[in-house]
């Protein structure tokens, strides 16, 4: 236990599901839901449901104070994978999260008690279960975030090795109060003419209709036009199938749905699926249909959608989420990156394993003599730039 700064001693709980956490948790992850919809308990909840393996489970790390009341100051949800057999297989714990997530980390109380106190305590609560965790691997996380480093040096204090990881790039557009044909009017002149241009060419080759879905009205006829645009587009299917139609349900029940399906001549030809919470336009799914590739049906969707979230919903930040692909920067203004902590044990087998994979056998000596070292509970701390495990 640590005293923070209120005095008040703090209580470690695990819990195996969202269903049995106390409602102080709920609403610690609702506040964090602020920053955006992956911190929900709707997101995580579908999450669960539609996106882990057979043999994966949920563990949730809470602190709560030592009160009457148990208050819940933090949180940290992980997965891991069910043991199977005699045979002794590595520990692995995982953020809950995977390529659907575009932000993870812990949420905390952010008033009422020191922060730096609230991560220690989550770190030291996933470094204190027997046995131990081999490895540890937490992304995307937000770069930037004091909390970034307060995590990687709690884990390092707790006796991991922790290599922090570029995720991806994340372009993202403030919209700073203006109207969108103030937005377009600060385009990149070719976009900025061109999507006039894409718009009036579609209305004169083929019968155009643009449909932008918010409720249930319409849901089911958009959704299986969509699901026919992504089939027909470049990209993979969905290793989840199940994922994409439930956070779209889920999506309806808060308020957050905008599907927007681009149709010519009756057919369905680009698709996008787009979340609006907390003042923030997230660009979650965009696909076409490559038979529709020369008449840029997708750039004409874009501007559609980003028109009703700029000047009907009001929102504050635009999102296109994870990936540098080369389109974004002409729709954004701003970049920033998301990085992952990989964490390795320095006192187990396995983890010292890792390290040597990882990092190599001089870090290694360095993370055993500061283990040994009297007063350091921790390793130090490997620092990569582009590196993802």
């Amino acid at each position: 236990m640590i005293r923070p700064r209120d005095g008040a001693p703090m209580m470690a709980t695990t819990y195996h599901s969202f269903s049995t956490l106390p409602p102080g948790y709920t609403r610690l992850f609702d506040d964090w839901g602020t920053v955006g919809y992956n911190f929900t308990p709707a997101w995580f909840e579908n999450f669960v449901e539609t996106a882990l393996d057979p043999d994966q489970q949920v563990r949730i790390y809470g602190i709560a104070a030592a009160d009457r009341a148990s208050t819940p100051v933090a949180a940290l949800p992980m997965r891991h994978r069910a043991r199977a057999g005699w045979m002794p297989t590595p520990r692995r714990l995982w953020g809950l999260s995977n390529y659907y997530t575009s932000l993870f980390g812990p949420v905390v109380d952010r008033g009422r008690v020191d922060r730096a106190h609230l991560i220690d305590e989550l770190a030291r609560a996933v470094c204190a279960e027997r046995p131990r965790w081999d490895v540890l691997d937490l992304n995307p996380l937000d770069r930037d975030s004091p909390m970034f480093e307060e995590f990687r040096d709690a884990l390092t204090r707790h006796g991991m090795l922790v290599q922090p990881y570029f995720a991806f790039g994340n372009w993202y557009l403030e919209v700073a109060g203006r109207s969108y044909a103030d937005y377009l009017g600060g385009l990149p002149s070719v976009l900025r003419k061109n999507i006039p241009y894409y718009t009036r060419k579609l209305q004169k080759t083929f019968d155009t209709r643009i449909d932008l879905v918010t409720t249930n009205d319409g849901f089911t006829e958009a959704l299986a036009a969509y699901d026919k645009v992504y089939r027909a587009s470049w990209k993979h299917q969905e290793p989840y199938p199940e994922f994409v139609p439930g956070l779209s349900q889920t999506a309806i029940k808060h308020g957050w749905l905008r599907l927007g399906v681009a149709y010519l001549d009756g057919e369905p030809a680009a698709a996008q699926l787009w979340f609006v919470h907390a003042g923030i336009a997230a660009i979650f799914k965009v696909s076409y249909d490559e038979r529709f590739t020369k008449h840029s049906v997708g750039t004409v969707l874009t501007a559609k959608i980003m028109e009703h979230v700029i000047d009907i919903d009001k929102v504050h930040t635009v999102d296109f989420l994870s990936g540098d692909d080369s389109y974004k920067k002409h729709w954004m203004s701003h970049r920033r990156e998301r990085w992952g902590l990989y964490a390795m044990n320095t006192r187990t087998m396995t983890g010292c394993v890792s390290i040597l994979r990882h990092v190599g056998g001089r870090a290694m000596q360095s993370a055993w003599a500061a283990w040994k070292r009297p007063g350091t509970e921790g390793a130090t701390v490997a620092t990569g730039t582009e590196r993802q495990p």
